[in-house]
C-alpha cells in the first residue's frame, strides 16, 4: 500500500512546473475554511 511518505517523495521528483499544478488541484480540493456565510460581520459586532 501507498503510503504519504511515498506519496511525498514521487511529488518531490516532479518538474516545479508539475509539482505547482499538483499543489493547486490539491489546494482545490480542500473546502473553504475562511468562508463566512455573513462576511464578517457577526465578528465585527
Amino acid at each position: 500500500m501507498t503510503t504519504l511518505v511515498d506519496i511525498e517523495k514521487t511529488a518531490m521528483a516532479l518538474p516545479e512546473d508539475e509539482r505547482a499544478q499538483l499543489a493547486s488541484v490539491l489546494l482545490c480540493s480542500l473546502p473553504s475554511v475562511l468562508y463566512d456565510e455573513d462576511k464578517g460581520v457577526a465578528e465585527a459586532l
